[in-house]
């Protein structure tokens, strides 16, 4: 009977609630979900060098936040300017839209450091996004690296400057990015906050899902047309796929500790799949 009672006034005060109050309480809860990920490998070094690195957004939703990693330096490594914008028209090059550039914060700071083997958030990040919409993140790592982390294949091209090129990160003509790559130094995923009802799926494998097979630019990787088609399919996006394959990876084989094919399947399971935000499903 306090169980009934307790259902009816609150049915009651739901009646006299102001109709903006009513509207927020109908607002659809939101989490976390996956919407690009790079699975990190063992790169090699660098230069007091910018990064200009193009992300397509597998999800929309009107919250950010990116996810960096140093697994595999053998030093710290410190990033300055962090910022995420827009391409100029939409299209993936080393110019971005001054006008939509946010700069990134961790914990606050407009920096972060990293030690060896750790991975560090953002914090998140207001700037709303739809599905397949380009955005491109820029930082600057100051220093010298003998071994550095990131993704070596990402079949997108990347820009950085020429080694000792300084700290470009916020010049939004990018004029210094003229070293065209196709990895992505440090940059581990995005995520954006998306209503509850969407959850991750994870694609996990060599290079068949890595990047074989893509037009380069055109995100067209057998993961992203999943990803497409199960919008489709359901009218509303249920799912976003993020892609943690490495080319030349192995289920099993660490291979003597040489990470230059990211290590075995099964040692980087967790950091690369579960570790995703809200992962309803893998795909091997």
């Amino acid at each position: 009977m306090r169980v009934a009672v307790s259902l009816l006034l609150a049915g009651l005060a739901v009646g006299v609630m102001p109709a903006a109050q009513a509207r927020a309480t109908r607002a659809p809860a939101r989490h976390w979900v996956g919407a690009w990920e790079a699975a990190p490998e063992q790169l090699g070094s660098a230069d007091d060098a910018s990064y200009r690195l193009p992300v397509p957004a597998g999800v929309g939703g009107t919250t950010l936040r990116l996810r960096f990693s140093n697994s595999y330096g053998k030093t710290a490594v410190t990033l300055k300017d962090v910022n995420v914008a827009r391409p100029v028209d939409g299209v993936p090059g080393p110019s971005v839209d001054a006008a939509t550039m946010k700069q990134v914060r961790f914990h606050g700071h407009p920096s972060l450091t990293m030690t060896p083997g750790a991975n560090t958030y953002s914090d998140p990040i207001p700037m709303k996004v739809t599905r397949g919409e380009w955005l491109t993140v820029s930082f600057y790592a100051p220093g010298k690296f003998s071994q550095t982390t990131g993704h070596s294949v990402g079949m997108n091209a990347t820009w950085t400057t020429v080694p000792s090129g300084g700290d470009a990160a916020q010049d939004p003509m990018g004029s210094a990015f003229i070293e065209p790559a196709i990895s992505y130094p440090y940059l581990e995923a995005l995520d954006v906050s998306a209503p509850q009802t969407v959850s991750t799926i994870v694609t996990l494998g060599d290079s068949i899902t890595d990047c074989c097979f893509e037009v380069p630019d055109t995100n067209t990787r057998w993961g992203d047309i999943l990803n497409n088609r199960l919008a489709a399919q359901t009218g509303s996006q249920r799912f976003s796929v993020v892609n943690a394959a490495i080319s030349g990876n192995d289920i099993s084989d660490d291979r003597d500790g040489n990470y230059l094919q990211g290590e075995a399947a099964l040692t980087r399971v967790t950091r690369d799949v579960f570790d995703e935000p809200n992962v309803s499903t893998m795909i091997l």
